[in-house]
């Protein structure tokens, strides 16, 4: 029988043992600055990729597919849509953290998110120009305003965990393994994920009117 008090290697130990060490606010500021960077990187990437487009026929392709986007198919469609591609990023970042490459992947996925941001606001002002600040906020600002910290946030804890992961891989200590993945790494996943939910439903069935209202007279078209 073990004494009071002492520890042994059981689940509820090793649980206990793997959220500290994810949550070790040291590494956290490092993995901060990791996914900051990344987060930079990428945007930087994206508004550069969008200044070599001066407005002839790829950034009118581009702004013309975006539109073309929010009108299609009805509203449930709409948000069917948005909801998935939502998902896409949190969910491979979500999948990243049970595996030690995802110390690789998850910056990739944040650097992505910023490259896409980036590029979609550069080439959307210097589509329409100033006049077009109002509707790129519309469009990209309320939304994103949320859902990149929300991201930002769960990549921090997924790229902690994979951090975890990658020391059980390279045999630093073994007796973590069961532990980083705990039940407390789901919970920022699951705020993320309810977060999205009400985005989407957001730009299917509120967003249009704000567009249009942007717009002033209806939605622009090509």
């Amino acid at each position: 029988m073990p004494r009071a008090g002492s520890y042994h290697i059981t689940c509820p130990h090793v649980g206990a043992f793997g959220v500290r060490d994810v949550l070790r606010l040291k590494d956290i500021r490092l993995s901060m600055i990791v996914l900051a960077l990344a987060f930079l990187a990428g945007a930087i990437g994206g508004n550069l990729t969008a200044m070599l487009l001066t407005g002839g026929d790829e950034l009118t392709e581009y702004i013309g597919g975006f539109w073309d986007g929010m009108n299609a198919g009805t509203l449930y469609a709409a948000f069917a849509g948005t909801l998935l591609a939502g998902m896409a990023i949190p969910l491979l970042i979500f999948l990243s953290g049970f595996s030690s490459l995802g110390v690789a992947l998850i910056p990739v996925c944040v650097a992505f998110k910023g490259f896409t941001f980036s590029y979609a606001v550069s080439a959307m002002l210097r589509f329409f120009g100033p006049n077009g600040f109002l509707l790129t906020v519309c469009a990209l600002g309320v939304t994103n305003l949320i859902y990149i910290p929300c991201m930002l946030m769960s990549a921090l804890f997924a790229f902690r965990t994979s951090l975890v992961m990658a020391s059980v891989f390279f045999g630093k200590n073994k007796q973590i393994k069961a532990a980083a993945c705990g039940p407390v790494y789901f919970i920022p996943f699951a705020v993320c994920f309810a977060v999205i939910l009400g985005l989407a439903a957001y730009q299917a069935f509120l967003q249009p009117m704000l567009l249009s209202a942007a717009a002033g007279t209806g939605f622009i078209q090509r």
